[in-house]
């Protein structure tokens, strides 16, 4: 049950948050895989 204060806004930031959380990690993930991958360091056998 939402509160009556609860707006959308806040909702949508919310969501928009916890996206640019996900989409940072997803290109730090990214750009640490390319980093490993230029110095030449396994990654334990993982792709």
């Amino acid at each position: 049950m939402a509160a009556e204060g609860w707006e959308p806004s806040t909702n949508f930031l919310i969501a928009f948050f916890v996206a640019w959380m996900l989409g940072f990690g997803f290109v730090c993930h990214r750009l640490w895989a390319g980093y490993k991958k230029r110095k030449g360091i396994k990654d334990n056998g993982s792709e």
